[in-house]
């Protein structure tokens, strides 16, 4: 798909001015900044300096996850390349993933439905554009940013089916949980504070170390849930699936503890399950559009439709996900009654079985 966007935009620079006049093409559409794992922002160059010197020195960065109509800079009737070809382009901010407030969401909608069949004479800038980036950063992803709906009045929260159960809706229905989500940036890093931020303030409720375990399943299923296929909902299929996730999880803490798979110390779930170059679903601009980070168990939320099945799952899933991490042998067994312990331990690589 970007490889087409790239040869439309260099069909439309070539286009013979008399052609133009009555030759339309499709209007390019909102794009995304975008570079998986990468830096959380993108140099784009001013275009003087550009031809002059190349990608030095940038004029500015954007933030991932902003989104920008792009266009093509001619100059002496050629596009703006860097030395091995690749083009540069220039572009228009629609929403600015630094600065993206709620109604984001509904302003990309508009200017993707009002681009959507809009055709155009060619893809060229306008004379006033000044700035360029590298046409490679930016993707037809075709996805909105995420924030937390508003609350409301709420009905009482089901039964908690355990107390690590109870803690972790307590965290999603939290000023702290909600907290993770008022800015589309760092929103990893911003729900582990929220986490810290909670046990300080119900250091009297739960023991410290109980609370620490309810972290530890939040993120695990959070994980498993994304992880996994949420299309599958509460078959019988997508809880196998959660529960392996879970379990590779598991021994990525426990049976072999390593630093390249974002085991910290022996059990840290926590950080085996954020991993983002093993997690991918932690990507910075997968975590402002997919509601990974989200206070999803909120109870005024149980009759979302959509909430309403990652409640499910997570409640279907939240037994055995205890059991495997925190039951020791009997907790596997549990779980996988009918497979030897030597198997379950030395499962630490996940995939998608439809992808095999």
């Amino acid at each position: 798909m970007r490889l087409l966007r790239l040869l439309t935009l260099f069909v439309a620079s070539l286009l013979p001015v008399a052609a133009a006049a009555t030759v339309t093409i499709p209007a390019t559409p909102p794009m995304t900044v975008y570079r998986f794992n990468g830096d959380l922002t993108v140099p784009y160059y001013d275009v003087d300096r550009f031809l002059a010197e190349g990608p030095r020195r940038p004029a500015g960065r954007l933030t991932q996850g902003s989104t920008v109509i792009p266009c093509l800079v001619v100059r002496n009737g050629r596009p703006v390349t860097d030395s091995n070809g690749t083009p540069y382009v220039g572009f228009d901010v629609v929403v600015d993933a630094a600065t993206a407030t709620p109604e984001a969401s509904a302003q990309l909608e508009r200017v993707r439905a009002a681009r959507e069949g809009l055709r155009v004479p060619d893809h060229h800038c306008n004379a006033g554009t000044t700035r360029v980036i590298d046409v490679r950063r930016l993707f037809d992803l075709g996805k909105n940013p995420r924030f937390e709906p508003p609350r409301r009045a709420a009905p009482a929260p089901p039964p908690a089916a355990s107390e690590l159960d109870a803690i972790v809706r307590a965290f999603h229905d939290s000023v702290h949980c909600a907290a993770a989500n008022r800015r589309l940036t760092g929103r990893r890093a911003a729900l582990l504070r929220a986490w810290t931020a909670f046990a300080g303030d119900h250091q009297g409720r739960w023991p410290a170390a109980r609370i620490d375990r309810a972290r530890q399943l939040d993120l695990v299923l959070r994980t498993a849930l994304f992880e996994g296929h949420l299309d599958r909902g509460c078959n019988a299929y997508g809880a196998c699936e959660r529960n392996a996730i879970v379990l590779s999880i598991r021994n990525r803490a426990v049976e072999r503890c390593l630093r390249g798979q974002g085991c910290r110390h022996a059990g840290d779930f926590e950080g085996v399950a954020t991993k983002v170059s093993q997690y991918n679903i932690w990507d910075e601009f997968l975590a402002q559009t997919s509601g990974l980070t989200a206070c999803f168990l909120r109870s005024d939320l149980r009759t979302d439709p959509d909430i309403a099945r990652l409640q499910a799952m997570y409640a279907q899933s939240r037994g055995p996900a205890e059991a495997i991490l925190f039951a020791g042998e009997r907790g596997l067994r549990s779980v996988f009654p009918d497979t030897p312990q030597d198997r379950l331990r030395t499962l630490r690589h996940y995939y998608h079985p439809p992808a095999m």
